[in-house]
């Protein structure tokens, strides 16, 4: 079996349970001969075979199963098609790419919309694709996004959506605390609908900050298996829907929305916390990375060339004058020097 191996960036896994979630499935597809997730780096390494798998078919199986896969986009403008049969035969070369999540031609505009994976293919790669089809890629300063650049983008998403729902959990949650224990309290007086109050301000919070850990649990239900998203999506759902059941049907108990809404709001805040703390350790480690130089002089042909580090294919020869800094690792082939390899 002729296989290939893909690394996959990962977002929205909390624990190790997820890491082992995602791992389990990538290894029960047909044509997946192995397959490993690192939970602490955030990435999933597959081997496969590209006969029966394609990057697409991987990055939805992670989809599927509640998580996501870090993906650039990027427009490429095309000159040379003269019929919609051109866009799709473009379309067609370019899905076969290694790392290319979708590709969709646009014959009307004259543009190729790409998603793919940077890691594992650039942009050079994809213009190479359209050229050797017979089409031309019109040369525009490149908005090409780098593996950490989308990384980066899908946490700072991360952030601001729980920073959002945390801002709401926070008011509505205080909100019914205080309707439903200020009056024992001596807080605020005993208000007339209390209860009622409580279910309309807690209904919200349950919605809006239970979403994601209602479908992250359905998704593990229909994988056979359950995970810390399904524990809160059990214990809020007991609290909301049997104080609800009690209000609806008049029954004489208490009622507990308060309970209800506090656990998603205490939980959705160690939830920005940690995507605060990844977004932090993500930012000390890119400043490490900025000190590798973002060209190289690579011979090709006889002749030096200078390239985005990027474009450097492995088995190209670098040359790094004095002074200069390594751009990738590699080993030497002639030439001596002394290196501080320290951080």
């Amino acid at each position: 079996m002729n296989t290939r191996k893909l690394s996959l960036p990962v977002t929205g896994m909390t624990c190790a349970n997820c890491a082992m979630t995602i791992e389990r499935n990538l290894k029960r597809q047909a044509g997946v001969e192995d397959a490993n997730v690192n939970f602490a780096n955030e990435h999933a390494v597959v081997v496969y075979d590209p006969s029966v798998l394609s990057t697409a078919d991987l990055v939805h199986v992670v989809e599927d199963i509640g998580y996501g896969v870090a993906t650039a986009k990027i427009d490429l403008p095309i000159a040379g098609m003269t019929c919609a049969n051109c866009a799709m035969t473009i379309e067609r070369v370019l899905n076969r790419l290694d790392g290319v999540v979708s590709a969709n031609v646009n014959f009307a505009n004259e543009k190729a919309t790409v998603t793919y994976l940077p890691g594992v293919v650039s942009r050079a790669d994809l213009v190479r694709a359209v050229e050797e089809a017979g089409y031309h890629v019109i040369q525009v300063e490149s908005q090409e996004q780098t593996l950490e650049d989308a990384e980066q983008l899908a946490r700072e998403a991360e952030i601001r959506d729980k920073r959002n729902k945390l801002v709401v959990g926070a008011i509505l949650g205080a909100l019914t605390m205080l309707v439903s224990m200020g009056p024992e309290l001596g807080l605020i007086p005993r208000l007339p609908f209390g209860p009622w109050i409580a279910f309309a301000l807690a209904t919200p919070v349950q919605y809006y900050l239970g979403r994601d850990f209602y479908v992250s649990a359905w998704k593990a239900a229909k994988n056979r298996t359950a995970n810390m998203d399904t524990l809160v999506a059990l214990g809020s759902s007991a609290a909301y829907f049997y104080s609800a059941a009690v209000l609806i049907f008049g029954i004489e108990s208490p009622v507990y929305f308060e309970t209800a809404a506090m656990i998603l709001t205490f939980i959705v805040i160690g939830k920005y916390l940690e995507a605060r703390a990844k977004g932090q350790a993500s930012a000390a480690i890119r400043k490490l990375m900025d000190l590798q130089p973002d060209t190289a002089v690579v011979i090709r042909a006889g002749q030096e060339q200078e390239v985005p580090v990027s474009e450097v294919q492995v088995g190209d020869i670098i040359v790094v004058r004095p002074g200069g800094r390594v751009p990738v690792d590699g080993i030497v082939i002639s030439g001596h020097s002394s290196v501080d390899e320290s951080m």
